[in-house]
């Protein structure tokens, strides 16, 4: 019987900030550099995050029919 539990869930690791040795967070370096096409609507910093964590709701919005599809490269 389970009495007592934390649930961590990824947002917990992924968001974190830069820690005390200068180490960066996961969604913090997947953001720096990354190329925004509009600055009015930066659809890409939406994309990005929630590729790290989505919600149903969020990914809606990825999904959504208003925007041109991403197509995505691996290089190995």
């Amino acid at each position: 019987m389970i009495s007592n539990y934390t649930l961590i869930p990824p947002s917990a690791w992924n968001f974190s900030p830069t820690d005390r040795k200068g180490l960066k967070g996961t969604v913090e370096q997947a953001l720096i550099g990354a190329e925004i096409n509009d600055i009015n609507a930066p659809v890409e910093i939406g994309r990005i995050v929630r590729s790290f964590d989505p919600c149903l709701n969020c990914a809606v919005h990825v999904t959504s029919n208003r925007h041109k599809p991403i197509n995505i490269i691996i290089n190995l």
